[in-house]
């Protein structure tokens, strides 16, 4: 693993692991000799503005993350969303939405009461984390692409000044 010397740490190696890796978002190292026995991060995960399909996330790690960049979160529930009514039903009981969303007909609908919901939360920056979409994204595709954007067209208009009067919001979604 690059130029070490042969009593290197394992500091040494996460310094070469993380130029090995360009230091690229998502990539997290740890080292066992941080203060306290206690791992912490090396590199830590950027959230970017929009949608972010991504491989295996650890939940609880990353909301606690997002939560010490700054972001608050809400997470859907990682199982049960197979299809638009449950996913209809997840966004209503975890995300805000302004007005409340009845039925599972109209993606416009939810789309508005989405944005709305977002744009009126005190939070400036919103991390929305869904895990566990391979239930949705197989036994309902074409709902599965729609629930995708919806979410990723209020995350990116949610950005546009013009559009928030202003308020910019940053909202981040993490799609695994």
């Amino acid at each position: 693993m690059g130029n070490l010397r042969p009593n290197a740490s394992c500091c040494d190696y996460l310094r070469v692991a993380l130029d090995l890796s360009g230091g690229r978002a998502g990539h997290t190292f740890f080292c066992s000799r941080a203060p306290s026995g206690v791992p912490y991060p090396f590199a830590t995960m950027e959230f970017k503005i929009g949608l972010t399909r991504t491989g295996a996330l650890d939940a609880e790690a990353t909301r606690r993350q997002a939560e010490q960049s700054g972001y608050t979160t809400f997470m859907l529930p990682e199982k049960g969303i197979v299809d638009r009514v449950s996913f209809f039903e997840a966004v209503r009981t975890t995300l805000p939405l302004d007005p409340p969303l009845v039925g599972s007909r109209s993606w416009d609908a939810l789309s508005d009461s989405l944005w709305e919901g977002l744009y009126s939360h005190p939070a400036r920056r919103i991390v929305i984390l869904w895990l566990g979409t391979r239930g949705m994204a197989n036994s309902a595709p074409a709902d599965f692409e729609m629930a995708l954007n919806v979410l990723a067209d209020v995350a990116n208009s949610l950005v546009d000044p013009q559009a928030t009067r202003e308020k910019p919001k940053e909202i981040a979604v993490l799609i695994e």
